[in-house]
Formats: C-alpha cells, structure tokens, sequence
C-alpha cells in the first residue's frame, strides 16, 4: 500500500468519524428532556430508555441513571422543540447625533376664549447626546394653541433631554426653551401679531425595539406669550388687543431616530 492510498484511507476515516459525530449529536439532541414531575419538580438530561406507560429512564448531568415511574411523571417535552424566547438586546445609542419629529395635543382651556378648544402642533429637532443622561440640540415647530382659530406661532428653541435607565424602556425628560414668532392672519382678522419667550418642560417614556427609531410619550406644561391684535369687523380702525400668556397641558408623541 503507497502513500497516497494510506492518506485517501485516512480521510475516509476521519469523514467517517465525522458523520457518525454528526449523526450522534443528532440523535442525542433527539434524546434530550426534560421530565415535568407530578411534585412540580423538573429533571433535564438524555434518554436511555423509556417504556411508555411504565418507566423512563435519563442520564444527567449528574447521574449516569435515574429512574421514574409513569405515576409520578406529568408530562415530558423533547427539549429542541421549546420555542426559545428572543431578546433583542439593548441597542440605545448612548452617544452621538439624533433626530426627533414630533406631534402634540394642547389641551384647552375652560376659560371664555378658548372654550376648552384642543389646539395641535408638531416640530422637528436635532441634537448631540453626550450620554444617556444629557443631550443637546436645538429645532423649530408649529403651533396652534386654539383650533380653527388665527392664533398660530413658529417656535425656535434649544433641546435639553435625557433617559434615566439602559433598557429598551426608559423614562426621560425634555426641555424646551425659546423664542416663537406669531403669524398675522387676515382671515381671522389679526392685524398684528407677536410672538415672546417659550418653555416647555415635560416627561415620559422612550420605548421601542428597533435599533435606529425610537419611540417616545411625554406629558407636559407648554408657556408661551404671544400678542395678538384684532380689527374690528364692524368699525374700521378699531382693535382688540390681546396680550397672552398661554399655559397648557400638552400630550406628545414622537420619534426618535438615531
């Protein structure tokens, strides 16, 4: 026999060797169980042998045999056929730049001129997060504090936030604070307008499981003073003037992309 016919008989073992392994494991991940107790225990390991209806008989991790009757036995499950629970792990960026879009309900107030009318508004926003517990940013928005009124602004502001735990649901914090710009609107009369300082404080939760958008729920307390001044639709040259300080509750709902 020549070199080369004791090498070809080698690789033939060892694949071989291999298959059988192979096939082994196979079997052997077959034969592993975990046997449910009628005393609410639990054992795991490979069958040796099992009589249906009398005994069944697994080798452990420590014992080479253990013994158990069918009357004590409630049920046994073949281990490779539990589903397995997937766990995204935490995948927050901790760190660099991010975008948020977001939209808000302002709830009304009672008083004569709102008439508890909900107003809406929505903004976008871009910043730099340091860390988990600081980021900073800056962005602009939309807001209409009565609905199916003129009284419309465009705030500017600087972005404050932060999430106080690593996990895929976190509570966090925002703050918001500017300067708005009012808008005239001859439809509803408003002649001039005014914007003034805003801030906007609030706090929720960031939740979501993907790893480049986020999601985001926050309570708040928007401050904003505007002035607006109205004509007069009977009397030419005459106007209200309407000096405001807005102080709403709002709900807001957003995305966080990162």
């Amino acid at each position: 026999m020549n070199y080369r016919n004791i090498l070809i008989s080698f690789l033939l073992c060892v694949f071989c060797s291999v298959q059988i392994q192979a096939q082994e494991k196979d079997t052997d991940v077959s034969k592993h169980v975990i046997v449910y107790l009628n005393d609410g225990s639990q054992v795991e390991g490979d069958i040796i042998n099992w009589m249906p209806g009398y005994i069944i008989e697994i080798k452990t991790s420590w014992s080479d045999k253990i013994t158990f009757r069918q009357e004590d036995i409630k049920k046994v499950i073949q281990k490779s056929t539990l589903k397995q629970k997937h766990i995204v792990p935490y995948n927050f960026k901790e760190k660099g730049l991010n975008y948020s879009l977001k939209w808000q309900m302002i709830t009304g107030n009672a008083g004569s001129r709102a008439n508890s009318v909900n107003g809406i508004g929505f903004s976008v926003s871009a910043g730099h997060r340091f860390n988990r517990f600081i980021s900073l940013g800056g962005g602009m928005g939309w807001d209409q504090y009565v609905w199916n009124s003129g009284e419309k602004l465009i705030p500017f502001f600087a972005e404050f936030s932060g999430f106080a735990h690593q996990s895929q649901t976190s509570l966090m914090y925002n703050l918001q604070l500017g300067y708005s710009l009012a808008l005239k609107d001859e439809d509803y009369l408003i002649s001039h307008a005014r914007g003034g300082i805003m801030v906007y404080p609030s706090i929720g939760l960031r939740f979501g499981r993907n790893e480049n958008i986020k999601y985001t729920f926050d309570i708040g307390y928007k401050f904003q003073k505007a002035e607006f001044h109205y004509d007069d639709v009977w009397e030419w040259g005459r106007r209200s003037e309407q000096n405001l300080l807005y102080k709403r509750l709002t709900l807001r709902f957003g995305l966080l992309l990162q």
